[in-house]
């Protein structure tokens, strides 16, 4: 990270850079560098505190002075000064002098109050090994105090300070329906297991919290015993699950190292323009003019150097049949889905983003919408990416080039005015003839 640099340039007094946390903090100190990128740090500066942001607190001596913390005498140093514990829910840093310009990556060294509370004792505290049942007495867990031949207290029961009675657990173990060894990945406490997420760790018996790794290691992994080293290129902070590669002016050369400021390309061949990774890939300087490419962008595949376009289309085919799937560089793209279907235009990169995105398209039923085009009398036959007019609809007469009519039929309805001696003929829908029957 590269930290706070203002803008203004030449800096200007009265900057000052804040931090809201939320909730009430217990703070205690304040580490400090400079920027990671340009030649400039922060010398000397004031702290002030606030839980509103209106009224603000400067952080003083024993004396009720405004205290000047000293600062950085280069970009990549750590000075940590302490002061005296405050609470608080915002907190600025407010440079006073610089070198050439205001410069500053820092960390907050505090906790929250019940972090604080858990580990404080003092003489409202029950001690360790002591029991206190809230009359003002204390008594001891394992033993008699003093010492006597009828002691009736268990030896194997213990206290973990802040107790009202003894508990069965010994310290580094966790209560079950027995008390069993606190094992590595776990911390124990007041005989409960707390199991370490990732970015922390701990060893089990005898550690009664998890542990953030350290700055240049991680653990990606829940319930570990210890966290690894950050490899060469690459650094972390305090209780990171994965580390950051070094920016391209830096480097690092050891594991669980810092990333340290370049001194000329040919110490870090990432500075070289043009770079030496393929386009798009993060280079990261080893130390000793060593590099190294990472992964290939996406929809490319390689070692970093050498990137190959994916021909997800040929690979995969993640696109409808007739809609066609086009390449890019990188990636690609489906095309519109056909006539008479509809769905999604695809595109993406890679063939993970082929096998979850496969375009689909589905039948549009065009009868369902002023029933095709066709008569309103006539049947709409809906097909796969069609569809087709069919004959009239029962009680109908006629067809869709001419139109259906209802089918009036005076002969079969009886209501033609033929003669009782001649018969009723049907030509079409209210028309018909009459035939007078021959003489015998």
């Amino acid at each position: 990270m590269s930290g706070w640099v203002p803008s203004d340039f030449p800096s200007l007094p009265g900057e000052w850079i804040e931090v809201a946390m939320n909730e009430t903090t217990v703070f205690a100190g304040i580490k400090t560098q400079g920027s990671s990128v340009i030649e400039a740090w922060v010398t000397t500066f004031n702290l002030a505190i606030s839980n509103d942001t209106l009224t603000w607190t400067y952080i003083s001596d024993s004396n009720n002075v405004t205290q000047l913390f000293n600062g950085n005498v280069n970009q990549n140093s750590t000075v940590t000064n302490y002061f005296d514990e405050v609470y608080a829910i915002y907190f600025r840093v407010y440079p006073m002098t610089w070198h050439i310009r205001i410069g500053l990556r820092y960390e907050l060294l505090g906790c929250r109050p019940y972090m604080k509370f858990k580990h404080m004792l003092g003489c409202e505290r029950c001690e360790t090994t002591y029991y206190c049942p809230g009359d003002g007495s204390r008594s001891a867990c394992g033993r008699c105090e003093p010492p006597s031949e009828d002691c009736d207290r268990s030896p194997v029961e213990h206290s973990y300070g802040h107790a009202t009675e003894c508990s069965p657990c010994p310290p580094g173990h966790f209560c079950d329906d027995h008390c069993v060894e606190c094992e590595a990945g776990t911390a124990c406490f007041d005989g409960v297991r707390t199991e370490c997420k990732p970015a922390f760790y701990s060893i089990g018996y005898g550690q009664d919290e998890c542990l953030p790794c350290s700055d240049g290691t991680y653990q990606s992994l829940p319930r570990q015993p210890s966290c690894e080293c950050c490899p060469s290129g690459f650094t972390s902070n305090i209780g990171k699950w994965e580390c950051a590669p070094c920016e391209f002016n830096q480097y690092s050369d050891s594991e669980c190292g810092d990333c340290l400021i370049c001194s000329s390309p040919y110490d870090c061949p990432c500075m070289v323009v043009p770079r030496p990774c393929f386009e798009g890939v993060t280079c990261v300087n080893t130390g000793r003019g060593q590099f190294l490419c990472l992964d290939c962008p996406p929809g490319y595949v390689g070692d970093g150097d050498d990137c190959i376009d994916i021909d997800e289309c040929a690979d995969h085919d993640p696109c409808w049949p007739s809609a066609g799937c086009y390449n890019l560089s990188p990636g690609y793209i489906c095309g519109r889905c056909p006539k008479g279907t509809e769905g999604d235009i695809i595109h993406g990169y890679g063939l993970n983003h082929t096998r979850e995105n496969r375009q689909i398209c589905t039948d549009i039923d065009e009868c369902l919408i002023d029933n095709g085009g066709c008569d309103p009398n006539a049947h709409c036959n809906n097909t796969q990416g069609s569809y087709y007019c069919g004959g009239c609809l029962s009680g109908f007469l006629g067809n869709n080039e001419i139109g259906c009519t209802l089918g009036v039929d005076h002969c079969a309805l009886g209501t033609h005015e033929c003669d009782e001696h001649a018969s009723c003929h049907y030509t079409r829908p209210g028309y018909y003839y009459c035939l007078v029957w021959s003489a015998h």
